[in-house]
């Protein structure tokens, strides 16, 4: 494994401080080495389509099913307590600030987060990443840089497609339920949404999925023991995605809209 990491303890056994003590300066490399140019191209491309096409239809059904139940019981809501011209803009401020960044997340952690850590998890037990070093190939330009990069380019296109879902999705679920006209759905949500409305999302996006690749990766190349550890450690992993992501929204919010 690549000298950025100490590991006291292995991925399945170590505390969340050592994961992200690990994560921290494992970004740092990535990203020196994105910005100087130092990126595998057939690696990133093989990433960037993975997660590209994997991701994309379980994220747009995530976002439609998520657009839906929102839409369908503050639609009815609002009607009754005079609020009909507001749907369209309660939907989509709620779809951008909320429920599209964290659903990308979760769609590319669910699809293609737990494929790159038995992946690398697997190659750690089987010891491949040796292999690697004995080759005087570093894990970290190998593996995680071609997964960061890959997902810093993708995410303002997963934004913009999944922002189109929620969009139709909640134009067609308020017709269904209140009848509400598309025209004014969209007149509503156009007189609030501003740019910062797509660039404050776009900005969770990006920290989202950064740290999805960099949990799963890292904690792959902090496996130790067999098959049973490679199992342990992506569901650790898993569970590390989804209460990292909650908790990043829960701190970006505020920092962002207040």
């Amino acid at each position: 494994m690549s000298e950025v990491f100490s590991m006291p303890s292995p991925a399945h056994k170590a505390s969340y401080l050592e994961i992200v003590g690990n994560i921290a300066p494992a970004l740092l490399k990535s990203l020196k080495m994105i910005f100087t140019g130092r990126i595998p191209i057939k690696q990133t491309i093989s990433k960037a389509s993975l997660i590209g096409y994997e991701s994309l239809p379980m994220i747009m059904i995530l976002i439609a099913i998520g657009t839906s139940i929102l839409t369908l019981n503050t639609s009815i809501e609002l009607v009754k307590q005079g609020g009909r011209d507001l749907i369209g803009a309660l939907i989509i401020l709620a779809n951008l600030r909320e429920i599209v960044p964290i659903f990308i997340a979760f769609g590319i952690a669910a699809r293609c987060g737990t494929a790159f850590t038995a992946e690398v998890s697997t190659m750690k037990v089987s010891d491949q990443i040796d292999v690697l070093k004995v080759l005087k190939i570093d894990p970290i330009y190998y593996l995680l840089v071609p997964a960061v990069f890959s997902v810093i380019l993708l995410a303002p296109l997963l934004l913009s497609i999944s922002t189109i879902v929620s969009v139709f999705t909640g134009m067609s679920v308020a017709k269904f339920s209140v009848n509400l006209e598309m025209s004014e759905f969209l007149d509503s949500a156009w007189k609030v949404v501003s740019l910062k409305d797509y660039l404050y999302p776009l900005i969770k996006t990006e920290i989202f999925c950064i740290y999805v690749v960099l949990v799963n990766i890292v904690m792959g190349l902090m496996c130790e023991g067999g098959a049973k550890e490679v199992g342990q450690t992506t569901t650790k992993a898993t569970a590390l995605v989804v209460i990292g992501v909650i908790l990043l929204d829960g701190i970006l919010t505020p920092l962002l809209y207040l």
